[in-house]
């Protein structure tokens, strides 16, 4: 169990493990997938605005050509040496709204030709003024519109990119200069758009020769005209360059010959960027898009919150469900050790239990006493209610048996009806006070599915260390001292040497008795009852026994043994078909009708079926039924009036006569005999043996009869050994009588000479 439990443990300790790198593996995929997200969007940004911004420069580059060209050939060379406004540009600039003024410059720098929004008399030399000079020399030199550096137009408070396009005559010489200012956010809706709202994400356009911006996304900033004014250091040019470089795999002309969008992470003093870079090779423009890595660690720590969110309640909710198997596998370990030490059915200790506990109380060898407890007539309730309802009275046993223990007794079951309690007295006088109580308890009626049960308990009582030396031994000699209780019922015994002899005794009678009806070693005596007059009425059916091993056995002896250990069903059912068989030929023979009485066990009345059979077995062979007598004890009334009165109704309705048997040793009341369907009260012998020396047993006797002769019964007294007791029994009125006076019990070869005779 402990390697269960710390396997679970060590479970949950790898599944921690397991999901933290799993975390991590998310994490890592999240920030790489953020990563290529940035990438990709920059890229895709990149990609635009370098379409877009070539796309207006390529149109700006024509118009100025166009433009050029049409005001070369409208003028003359006189014309062309005088500064003045051009009419044609002027309406160029109504209709073309991105251009915020038009010039006509010659070779030599100076301008000719202006929109009217340009000052004749204080026109620059574009040749000379340091913030034109070195874009209108490249320009000179290069047949394609070349960007001047961006400037601010406080009229318009506007950011203004000059543009050159020089014009050529056909031998390739330039003859005039066509420049003009335009406003990039309107050349393009790319570019009308705020491309950036984060002074670490930023759109750059700068050019290639210099480093000079020409455009930047975010223009808000504060520094704006000093990143307009100043060229980008070399340092940063290249770090773009050499990262998009390393990507691309290419040297750094095929790079600007290729035109392709590429990404780059590149580190600019103590920031780590992130973008993505193309060359415009037309306009030699670098553009680039790029955005500081701590936004897009932000993003990523977003997501990763919530994954770790998640983790923690995912690690609780594991650290519950663990926590809860754990539990509940300390639950079901109790469980089974529970169930390991405990009866199942009442909750009480078990024999294991009992062992474990009981070697402790040997260790400090401390004298105690052993309760061996088992209940009277339970097998009764078994046979006849089923199972269950025997189980619910063992449960209110064990209920009430625990009630009466003390708080340092040892209550456990060991099984079936017998329980077993522990108790540190050893006193005689204690133990039997409290025995006595505990019985008192049991005896109580058993309410069980709307049946009512008067049961008892028998117990035997075992000392340590004089009845025994260890459990067993114990368990043995209180079982043989509780089989002694059993004979007086509801009784307590305490074990004596004595006892064993009879123990092993009963153990070799029910060893021999188990071969008995095999060996046919049982056989049938009939002892006559008569009247007062001596005329036979009837006889009774006893069993005797000749065992082969153990010789002649009364059946005081073997009676009791095959009712403990299940055998006299078996028993029973030889008596009454031996019986009705002898008596039937005898009877037949003789032409001779008496009555037959036969003793019944509970045992019998409690086997299902047992009044089908008895009917069965009457009318087989056949003998008429109301010859027949079936003789029950008292104590099966007491124990049983719910489960038996049924039965006899049954019988004597069907014409069997029911005797009851010892009337007077027991506890039945006068309204037991008003239930009962009874026909005959028998005398027990007790009280015959005394009647001519004592009143008590004459006054007994009287009142016995008296009551039988009040209910309307026979009353036949047993035992009858002199004439006097017979003749005092006549004067009281007894209807029979039995006993060696007037014949003792004789096999059916001599009952039939004595019939005869």
């Amino acid at each position: 169990m402990a390697l269960i439990r710390r396997n679970i443990w060590t479970l949950f300790v790898l599944f921690v493990v397991l999901s933290s790198v799993m975390l991590a593996v998310i994490a890592v995929y999240r920030w790489q997938g953020i990563v290529h997200d940035a990438q990709a969007h920059h890229q895709a940004r990149v990609s635009l605005i370098a379409n877009a911004s070539h796309s207006a420069f390529l149109y700006q580059e024509m118009l100025l050509e166009f433009i050029g060209r049409e005001l070369l050939q409208d003028i003359t060379h006189n014309e062309l040496m005088n500064s003045q406004h051009s009419p044609l540009l002027d309406h160029l600039l109504k209709i073309n709204t991105s251009i915020t003024a038009f010039g006509l410059a010659l070779p030599d720098g100076e301008l000719v030709r202006v929109s009217s929004n340009g000052d004749l008399e204080n026109l620059p030399n574009l040749l000379f003024h340091p913030a034109s000079r070195d874009s209108f020399l490249h320009a000179l030199r290069s047949p394609k519109m070349v960007l001047g550096r961006t400037y601010f137009m406080p009229a318009l408070n506007e950011w203004v990119i000059p543009l050159r396009k020089a014009l050529r005559d056909e031998q390739g010489n330039v003859v005039a200069v066509m420049t003009a200012g335009v406003h990039l956010e309107r050349a393009s809706d790319v570019f009308s758009r705020p491309l950036s709202e984060n002074a670490l994400d930023n759109v750059v356009m700068f050019r290639d020769r210099d480093g000079y911006i020409q455009y930047t996304s975010f223009a808000q900033s504060d520094n704006i005209h000093d990143l307009y004014d100043d060229a980008q250091d070399n340092s940063v040019v290249n770090a773009v360059q050499l990262a998009v470089q390393q990507v691309s795999k290419l040297d750094l002309a095929a790079l600007k010959a290729s035109g392709e969008v590429y990404p780059y992470r590149v580190n600019r003093g103590d920031r780590r960027l992130l973008g993505a870079a193309a060359f415009d090779n037309r306009f030699e423009l670098w553009l680039i898009s790029e955005v500081d890595e701590q936004l897009v660690w932000d993003e990523f720590c977003v997501s990763f919150r919530l994954y770790m969110v998640l983790f923690l309640v995912l690690q609780v909710l594991a650290a519950w469900l663990f926590r809860s198997i754990a539990n509940k596998e300390k639950e079901q370990r109790e469980q089974l050790v529970h169930m390991a030490n405990h009866d199942a059915l009442t909750q009480l200790l078990n024999r294991h239990s009992l062992s474990q506990i009981t070697d402790e109380y040997f260790k400090t060898e401390q004298p105690f006493s052993l309760l061996f407890i088992d209940m009277d007539s339970f097998k009764g309730v078994n046979d006849n209610f089923g199972h269950d309802c025997g189980d619910q009275v063992l449960i209110e046993l064990a209920r009430r048996l625990r009630v009466q223990a003390e708080p340092d007794d040892v209550l456990a079951r060991l099984g079936g009806d017998e329980f077993a309690l522990i108790c540190p007295h050893v006193e005689r006088d204690v133990l039997s006070v409290k025995v006595e109580r505990l019985i008192a308890a049991a005896t109580h009626v058993y309410s069980v599915y709307g049946f009512e049960f008067q049961l008892g308990v028998s117990v035997g009582i075992a000392i340590y260390p004089e009845h025994g030396s260890n459990l067993n031994g114990l368990l043995r000699s209180a079982d043989i001292a509780m089989y002694e209780a059993k004979k007086q019922r509801n009784s307590l015994c305490f074990y004596a040497d004595n006892m064993e002899k009879q123990y092993l005794r009963n153990i070799k009678i029910e060893q021999a008795l188990r071969l008995a009806l095999q060996n046919n070693e049982l056989s049938m005596v009939y002892q006559p009852q008569v009247n007062s007059q001596g005329r036979l009425l009837g006889v009774e059916a006893l069993v005797r026994w000749h065992s082969a091993e153990l010789g002649f056995v009364p059946p005081d002896q073997f009676i009791s043994v095959a009712e403990h250990c299940g055998l006299m069903l078996p028993i029973g059912n030889f008596i009454i078909r031996q019986t009705l068989t002898e008596m039937h030929r005898l009877q037949t023979e003789l032409g001779q009708v008496f009555d037959v009485a036969i003793n019944i066990s509970l045992r019998q009345f409690t086997q299902p079926g047992f009044v089908e059979s008895v009917l069965y077995w009457i009318d087989q062979q056949p003998l008429a039924r109301h010859s027949i007598t079936l003789e029950v004890t008292e104590s099966l009334f007491i124990e049983d009036i719910d489960l038996v009165l049924p039965l006899f109704q049954t019988l004597h309705d069907a014409g069997i006569r029911i005797s009851l048997d010892d009337f007077g040793t027991g506890y039945s009341s006068l309204s037991v005999l008003r239930q009962l369907p009874l026909d005959e009260l028998k005398v027990d012998k007790s009280f015959v043996d005394h009647i001519c020396v004592d009143n008590t047993a004459r006054q007994m006797i009287q009142s016995i009869i008296s009551i039988g002769k009040n209910y309307q019964m026979t009353v036949l007294a047993e035992g009858v050994e002199t004439e006097e007791q017979a003749n005092l029994l006549h004067s009281f009125g007894c209807d029979r009588f039995q006993g060696y006076y007037f014949a003792r019990p004789m096999r059916v070869d001599d009952l039939r000479i004595y019939l005869q005779a």
